[in-house]
């Protein structure tokens, strides 16, 4: 009878707060939350997502950001699952994507969660988007840089991660290529000072801001250490997020490539093979006995021969960009890879054109 004892432990919870000692070393943190939303307990399910004051010590023993469970990885998907009122949704949401800033920097690094995303791979769109990808200890330090519109790859704090390792580095990954020409400076500044350093294998090119951390300070600590170096960092015009027609077309023929290879579904849901034989009924694509790549069937074509017949298709070029969502900007003839990315370059000109405007004015002022 599990459920029934996890439920007592919750509801002792409300008075005591050590219980969730018990409940975390007893019971995974699906089990746990799969009865809470069961009981309706949704005052305990805020609680237990936000850092809890045991012992005099601040502990998180749900992350504050993200559950993470084997098949859900985002909560919001995790919610749905669950007859919740609108009402309670938001609440839940609200104290996931808002956080407490000031209890977390409390919070020892020894007894956060070890994340396992840290927006890797992900574009960061919006503040939500930050405050999900982020380490608790590198948060303030991403949120400034996504404020100045520096794009951020990467996060990580290595020394999270139980009673293993003592010792580690907090680091966060910028996009060197996406800074303006002022940063890139600045960037180059802390690699020679040692406070930086380039990711090799990392394409576009990617510096890496790292500081010591140790399990036994607290999140603030950490936070303060990367916060005074990010801060160099000066507010730049959007430079991410767009290619050109060319670039598109490129990225679109590896893409092909890989989808013949491995027989997958091209954006408009013709099969790759399919597509490939119609191309070759149709006189487009010839066999090729030096081609290199292999049909299912045993017969070789030449790869780059179906890989230009399908780039110059309009109709595919247009599946194309309709499937992944691209934003396309007329006047300066580029993709964006959303429209929310497009607005806030937009927003990003306008604000440095109004800041280097008052700045001016104040000159003009001065020189009277």
């Amino acid at each position: 009878m599990d459920e029934a004892n996890i439920k007592k432990l919750l509801e002792e919870f409300r008075i005591n707060k050590k219980v969730i000692e018990q409940l975390s070393k007893s019971y995974d943190k699906e089990t746990i939350l799969n009865v809470a939303f069961k009981e309706k307990m949704y005052d305990i399910i805020l609680e237990l997502f936000s850092p809890i004051s045991i012992d005099n010590e601040m502990k998180m023993y749900f992350d504050i950001f993200t559950y993470l469970s084997p098949i859900e990885m985002k909560l919001p998907i995790f919610i749905e699952r669950f007859d919740l009122p609108e009402i309670e949704k938001e609440k839940i949401l609200k104290s996931i994507f808002d956080p407490d800033i000031e209890k977390i920097k409390q919070i020892k690094v020894g007894n956060t969660l070890p994340r396992e995303i840290s927006g890797y791979g992900h574009l960061i769109n919006n503040i939500n988007d930050v405050i999900y990808y982020a380490e608790p200890a590198c948060l303030e330090s991403m949120i400034y840089l996504f404020n100045n519109n520096i794009r951020t790859t990467m996060n990580d704090t290595d020394c999270v991660d139980g009673d293993n390792i003592e010792n580690g580095t907090c680091s966060i990954w910028i996009d060197y290529d996406a800074l303006s020409e002022e940063n890139k400076e600045i960037a180059n500044q802390l690699i020679l000072m040692n406070t930086a350093k380039y990711i090799d294998r990392e394409q576009p090119k990617t510096i890496s801001i790292e500081v010591p951390c140790n399990k036994n300070e607290t999140i603030g600590s950490v936070s303060n250490k990367l916060k005074k170096i990010v801060q160099d960092f000066k507010k730049q015009p959007l430079l991410y997020g767009f290619y050109s027609r060319d670039q598109i077309i490129s990225r679109m023929k590896e893409e092909i490539k890989d989808r013949i290879y491995n027989n997958m579904l091209f954006p408009n849901n013709i099969e790759a093979y399919e597509y490939c034989m119609k191309l070759i009924k149709d006189g487009l694509v010839k066999e090729n006995s030096n081609g290199n790549i292999q049909i299912e069937d045993g017969r070789k074509f030449l790869i780059n021969d179906l890989v230009e017949v399908i780039s110059k298709s309009k109709d595919f070029f247009q599946s194309y960009i309709d499937y992944y969502g691209f934003y396309y900007d007329p006047l300066e003839e580029k993709y964006w890879e959303t429209k929310e990315l497009y607005e806030r370059y937009i927003d990003s000109k306008k604000q440095l054109e109004e800041s280097e405007y008052q700045v001016s004015e104040e000159l003009s002022g001065k020189r009277k």
